[in-house]
């Protein structure tokens, strides 16, 4: 949904519409709580078009991780077909990239790298 149609929906106070992806459940529930605090008199006419431009810039921040996240499942589901191929295959490189692909291994030489969960479950 476009921010204009869940800014609409919030302004006249709707109940938030069904099927909204989490960063326009945010967007939402952000412009519910701007619209009231405007309408209480709490911030001023300019003050609320501030927040709203930073609102909508964070909610298309916000979309572009969601997507990457959403490419990011795809892509893991997709190699997941291919995993037990790969390991019972005979290629090393394979294997290895099979293994940081699905989170088994990390590059320990490169500092900024988080440990995974399944490394900590493993005591790795």
């Amino acid at each position: 949904m476009e921010p204009l149609s869940i800014e609409r929906h919030a302004m006249h106070g709707d109940p938030m519409p069904e099927g909204l992806t989490q960063p326009e459940q945010l967007l939402f529930q952000s412009f519910r709580c701007l619209y009231i605090a405007y309408h209480a008199g709490k911030i001023d006419r300019e003050q609320a078009q501030i927040e709203k431009k930073a609102l909508i810039a964070r909610f298309m921040d916000n979309q572009r991780w969601e997507q990457i996240y959403r490419n990011t499942c795809d892509i893991r589901v997709k190699l997941a077909g291919y995993s037990k191929e790969v390991e019972d295959g005979t290629c090393d490189r394979c294997k290895k990239l099979m293994r940081i692909f699905d989170g088994r291994q990390i590059d320990r030489s490169n500092p900024r790298t988080e440990v995974t969960i399944t490394e900590v479950g493993n005591n790795a």
